[in-house]
């Protein structure tokens, strides 16, 4: 009886076609999930600068400035439920001063367009889109004088004589992520009393 002290060629190749698949799955496995993880991040990413330009927003709706003057060219505040536009004090970094504008959040065509313009010649300064791909944009306003359970309106106008203000801004918000898939967010702003300047 012989003995063998080497392989066949059949195990030899049964060897490396195993080897192979083995190396071939480890291999997808890895590549799946570094673009499962990319697409995680660009959603993420996605979302983080949409909630940043909502913060944006909440900081200019907390510096509304009042006139004392009751002219409409001086409305502190005006909102309906696709805009809503204010006149606040913004700090410019040119001029490196504090400086009022007017500044409009509008929804149109599937984005929210800024508008910022002098408060007293309205001549617009810099109009461009603030958001894009939303589905689907609201704005509601928190209004105190109004009956418990109606204070939520779609409309807001400002009243020169109580000087009154909303005491709260609600912004929902459907848009598509990267993979195209809509999601929501909701954004509460609260907005203290302001007085006359």
């Amino acid at each position: 009886m012989r003995i063998r002290n080497s392989l066949t060629l059949v195990e030899i190749m049964v060897a490396v076609t195993v080897f192979a698949l083995l190396s071939l799955a480890l291999y997808m496995l890895l590549h799946t999930g570094i673009d499962v993880r990319k697409r995680i991040n660009n959603q993420q990413d996605y979302a983080q600068q949409i909630y940043l330009r909502l913060e944006l927003i909440s900081r200019e709706a907390r510096n509304i400035i009042v006139f004392k003057k009751k002219d409409p060219e001086f409305l502190a505040f005006e909102g309906r439920s696709n805009a809503f536009k204010f006149n606040a004090l913004l700090f410019d970094y040119q001029a490196s001063s504090p400086v009022i504008k007017n500044i409009k959040y509008e929804f149109s065509s599937g984005n929210m367009l800024k508008t910022i313009s002098g408060p007293l010649n309205h001549e617009t300064e810099k109009e461009f889109v603030f958001i894009d791909k939303i589905s689907d944009l609201a704005f509601y306003y928190f209004d105190e004088s109004k009956p418990e359970g109606q204070k939520w309106q779609d409309t807001f106008q400002y009243q020169a004589d109580p000087g009154n203000l909303p005491r709260g801004i609600k912004i929902e918000m459907k848009y598509l992520d990267k993979t195209g898939k809509e999601q929501s967010i909701n954004k509460y702003i609260y907005i203290s009393k302001k007085p006359e300047i």
